[in-house]
């Protein structure tokens, strides 16, 4: 079905851990939401330059895609820099889905 299903496991594992952590160290949380966002736009800007490799060799403009990295990568970077606007912004996000 899914054969990377260990992938899933580990991201488990890494969550229960963090979540334990964040009840025993309220303190915790909020490093691990900058941790979690940066990471995710990290591993997103690196996804997209890859993407305008695959673009350029199908005879296309990757220009896009690599703007899209290039900014995404900046953004992980300015989330680990400035950790208070990134917990301002996610928890904003939240509650925007929420209302």
């Amino acid at each position: 079905m899914f054969d990377r299903w260990w992938m899933l496991l580990i991201q488990g594992v890494i969550s229960i851990a963090f979540g334990v952590l964040a009840i025993l160290q309220p303190g915790l949380s909020v490093a691990y939401i900058v941790v979690s966002v940066a990471l995710w736009m990290l591993f997103a800007g690196i996804a997209q330059l890859l993407l305008a490799r695959i673009i350029r060799r199908w005879a296309g403009s990757p220009l896009w895609a690599i703007v899209g990295g290039v900014l995404t990568l900046a953004l992980a970077i300015a989330a680990v820099a400035f950790p208070r606007a990134t917990v301002g912004a996610v928890l904003a996000f939240v509650a925007w889905f929420a209302w």
